[in-house]
């Protein structure tokens, strides 16, 4: 008999803030945070890409810290979470040639980060852009993972005009898992709750789709 497969944790705790740049005196080279991405040679790091990798990194070690509770959610933090996320999804929506609109982001709305043993790391973000062909926000959902240093978007589009659905962690859809196999609904996402909204074809995202919350939250 195979053993039961590991277990995942979702949570949705704040990172650690940004760090903010300090003034300095102007110089000719100019600082590094003021240099674009395009400044920096396949050699280089950019600071403001390698920050959103820290604070992923800081939320994933907060995961396993027993200390904290569902109490300690801070709602700002997870906002401040959700806009990271949203520009990193963004970045990589907008470098895409193939899409030609192009978005700036509004702002950021709800987040969930996923752990599973022998996946890695995934987040769930819901955000609004808009387009610079157009006046009007747009609601977008993005799943990220973290794959070493970067952050790499599975999924980034916008649910303007397509059906969506909530989370359904502790719905009365739930079930719940006992270790003896894994029930599976590939249309909807049992890690989040229902603030934060899904496209109805669950194919489209990877993470989520075990039909039962307490496999994503102890």
């Amino acid at each position: 008999m195979s053993a039961p497969p590991s277990p995942v944790h979702a949570v949705r705790r704040g990172l650690h803030a940004l760090p903010q740049p300090q003034h300095q005196e102007e110089s000719d080279s100019g600082s590094e945070l003021d240099r674009s991405p395009e400044d920096f040679s396949n050699d280089e790091e950019d600071p403001y890409f390698k920050s959103l990798v820290d604070n992923f990194t800081n939320a994933t070690a907060d995961m396993c810290n027993p200390t904290l509770s569902d109490d300690a959610i801070d709602l700002e933090e997870d906002q401040r979470r959700s806009v990271l996320y949203a520009e990193s999804a963004l970045k990589h929506y907008n470098n895409d040639d193939k899409n030609k609109i192009k978005y700036e982001l509004i702002s950021g709305i709800t987040c969930c980060d996923i752990l599973e043993g022998g996946k890695g790391c995934y987040s769930h973000v819901n955000f609004t852009a808009k387009g610079n062909q157009q006046s009007a926000e747009e609601l977008f959902f993005a799943e990220l993972r973290r794959d070493g240093s970067n952050l790499v978007p599975t999924c980034v589009l916008s649910l303007e005009g397509i059906k969506k659905v909530g989370g359904l962690c502790d719905t009365r859809y739930d079930n719940n898992f006992y270790g003896k196999g894994m029930p599976i609904d590939a249309k909807h996402c049992y890690a989040c709750d229902r603030r934060l909204k899904h496209p109805k074809n669950g194919e489209l995202y990877v993470m989520g789709h075990i039909a039962a919350s307490d496999y994503y939250h102890e």
